[in-house]
């Protein structure tokens, strides 16, 4: 029997319930048995956002590579940039990190989500008045913040959340909710972090 789909209905739903390590083992045997069909492109898109949740990011950007690699729709594709640009950020990489986020917003210009993560990446990169604009470009296609917050959006760690949130503050020109997200993201561990 076609054991594909149902692998993949089963990891979906370990990795609902926050069992990462046991989602990754059913998307490993998912991989075997997709290997050489079209789903391929689904596990290799949920291995790389298993591995981001386990911050497993060596082997989160070799499954994002393969899968951009993959013949796909642009919309699919423009979601792998995006999500290999992040691993880029974690890895510490930030000018792959740049160079990927604008291949994705060359791809998809209307994608919020890759305009934040150009922002946060050129921020981090002491690229200000360029995160800056990033930012702005951000908040004319999603003013809800579509990108930032959303079902499908997560943060490793979770505190870099309000990263993002104060260069969208930054961006409506809110001064005292900025200076909250910031208080927040320092007070929450990003004080310690990599940036």
């Amino acid at each position: 029997p076609d054991m594909g789909p149902a692998l993949l209905g089963l990891a979906d739903v370990l990795d609902i319930r926050g069992e990462s390590a046991e989602a990754l083992a059913v998307l490993q045997r998912a991989r075997v048995s997709l290997a050489d069909r079209p789903e391929l492109a689904d596990v290799l898109f949920r291995l790389g956002v298993v591995y981001t949740r386990l911050e497993r990011y060596d082997e989160t950007r070799d499954v994002y590579e393969q899968y951009v690699a993959l013949p796909m729709e642009s919309e699919a594709r423009g979601s792998g940039l995006c999500n290999l640009a992040e691993t880029y950020v974690s890895l510490g990489d930030l000018p792959r990190a740049v160079a990927t986020y604008h291949a994705c917003v060359d791809l998809r210009p209307d994608y919020a989500g890759a305009w934040w993560g150009l922002a946060s990446a050129l921020a981090r990169a002491g690229r200000g008045a360029e995160a800056e604009r990033a930012g702005r470009e951000a908040l004319n296609r999603a003013p809800d913040w579509q990108g930032i917050r959303g079902p499908n959006v997560f943060y490793v760690p979770a505190y870099d959340v309000h990263y993002y949130e104060a260069l969208a503050f930054h961006a409506m020109d809110k001064l005292e909710p900025e200076l909250a997200a910031w208080e927040r993201y320092l007070s929450e561990g990003g004080a310690q972090g990599r940036f």
